[in-house]
């Protein structure tokens, strides 16, 4: 009965530190995009004063959207891991894991005694 409450301890405590690192993800995703962009804008608001050529606001715009743009797919993959939208082959390996490693543990414990 102990063992099975802190399993549950134990897992409840692994989700919560996900959901932690989700939220540490978004958070920089967000304050690190909202910074780009508000540079890209304040920077290059007024194109006719700057001696810059077209092909370099350009490079500009799709680097700094770019990024927001690839970012987010990737921070949409983590989300979906996150909140349990898991691929088979991802359910089905933590499973095999978490058999592994309490096999493993009973092991140990039945050679002490």
């Amino acid at each position: 009965m102990r063992t099975k409450e802190h399993l549950k301890y134990k897992q409840a405590r692994e989700r919560i530190e996900t959901l932690k690192g989700f939220y540490k993800h978004l958070t920089a995703y967000l304050v690190i995009n909202f910074l780009l962009i508000s540079y890209r804008f304040y920077r290059f608001s007024s194109r006719s004063t700057d001696a810059i050529n077209e092909d370099f606001y350009n490079w500009i715009d799709w680097n700094v959207f770019g990024t927001a743009i690839f970012w987010g797919i990737g921070l949409a993959i983590h989300a979906l891991y996150v909140y349990q939208f898991k691929f088979g082959f991802i359910k089905k390996w933590e499973q095999q894991k978490m058999e592994q490693f309490m096999n493993e543990e009973d092991t140990k414990t039945t050679i002490k005694f």
